[in-house]
């Protein structure tokens, strides 16, 4: 009769475990999503440069905690998520990627060895930038007064 009571033992003390991990590490990860990806917010804004007119913030709103760690983890999602927030006021036309403008990145010892994908030829400043992302106060600024058209602005040719 000693090994039914083992086993109960045993299940019983890997339930009581389990239970108390989740329990445990489940808000501490929460905290750590939080701190590394919380508090960004979004800003849009228009500057109409022929009018002389000042900067009209057409809108603002935080992104997620769980929108921004998609954004981190594939870049990519940043020019879909950008294009659908801009796409109820303007049509954008540029590849954000080509006019945005990162400020304010904090110094990393891997940065003096990898290339960067902002190296696209360009000046970009904050002018004419489309994009500013500053990553030290957690802001994206969508200026849609910047949007520039496409180099190439031939249509593809018809498919047969």
């Amino acid at each position: 009769m000693q090994l039914p009571d083992f086993l109960i033992e045993n299940f019983v003390w890997e339930l009581v475990s389990t239970i108390i991990g989740v329990l445990l590490t489940r808000p501490i990860l929460n905290f750590y999503h939080e701190k590394r990806y919380g508090g960004w917010t979004l800003t849009l804004v228009d500057k109409d440069k022929t009018l002389g007119r000042d900067t009209t913030i057409i809108e603002n709103k935080e992104i997620s905690t769980g929108k921004m760690r998609q954004i981190r983890e594939t870049p990519e999602e940043l020019q879909v998520y950008l294009k659908g927030i801009c796409s109820p006021f303007h049509r954008v036309q540029c590849d954000i990627e080509d006019y945005k403008l990162v400020i304010n990145e904090p110094f990393s010892f891997w940065s003096l060895f990898l290339r960067t994908k902002s190296d696209t030829g360009k000046n970009i400043t904050r002018d004419n930038a489309f994009v500013i992302e500053d990553r030290e106060k957690r802001l994206y600024i969508i200026n849609i007064a910047n949007d520039q058209k496409p180099e190439n602005n031939n249509p593809l040719p018809p498919v047969f």
